[in-house]
């Protein structure tokens, strides 16, 4: 596989987990609903804003990535170009 495509799958898998965190998370947890276990645990208010920071922080820096690698690659098509027109015209510009 090309350095692209591998990239590309890299970005999908940190998609797709960002995307479990967020929205897989919760329906484990309420398959659990009705049972003893769920009925005893009690989450508070500040516990919840910390796990909605924490999911926020995760979609940022998987945002930041997908920056990172485009900006990568199009840095090395930048310098692709450059080459290719420094043989076509010689060194001048």
């Amino acid at each position: 596989m090309s350095e692209r495509m591998m990239e590309q799958v890299d970005v999908r898998r940190a998609i797709a987990c960002a995307m479990w965190a967020v929205a897989g998370a919760p329906a484990i947890a309420w398959a659990q609903e009705g049972t003893r276990a769920s009925q005893e645990v009690t989450v508070t208010g500040g516990t919840l804003m910390l796990l909605s920071y924490m999911a926020l922080l995760v979609l940022l820096l998987g945002f930041l990535a997908l920056l990172a690698v485009r900006q990568g690659r199009d840095r090395r098509e930048l310098e692709a170009l450059t080459r290719r027109m420094d043989d076509v015209l010689g060194g001048e510009r």
